[in-house]
């Protein structure tokens, strides 16, 4: 298992493969970028950062606390559990996804992903994603 945890400004770019897991913990103002090739990837941010990830995974987890920005439109993905505190947003391509937000968070799908589970307290939405 990879974990990378990320707690300054800062801006990486990484390349990592044939992993079970991948674990990656954002926080502050950071920014990094991915190529995965995982079974499970697992994504947490708290406050402002940013993650974009290529590449592919069978089950996705993303927990974002705050404005945090989760990119994964050139993921593949089976499924998605997507959890949102704050006003974060997360762009995912998926074929199955389960959906929380609580308060002002957005889940923008690439293409058509059946939504087992969408729960939503506050102006939070998941919408469909406009290229």
């Amino acid at each position: 298992m990879n974990r990378l945890i990320l707690l300054t400004t800062l801006f990486i770019t990484t390349l990592l493969s044939a992993q079970t897991k991948q674990k990656f913990l954002l926080s502050g103002d950071s920014n990094l970028s991915e190529i995965v090739n995982a079974q499970k990837l697992k994504v947490t941010i708290a406050g402002d950062a940013k993650f974009i990830g290529t590449g592919e995974a069978k089950n996705i987890t993303v927990r974002i606390v705050g404005d945090g920005v989760c990119d994964l439109s050139q993921l593949k993905a089976d499924t998605a559990n997507i959890r949102i505190i704050g006003d974060g947003v997360v762009i995912i391509n998926t074929n199955k996804l389960i959906a929380k937000i609580v308060g002002d968070g957005t889940v923008r799908t690439i293409g058509k992903p059946f939504v087992t589970k969408n729960f939503v307290i506050g102006d939070g939405r998941v919408v469909a994603f406009k290229l």
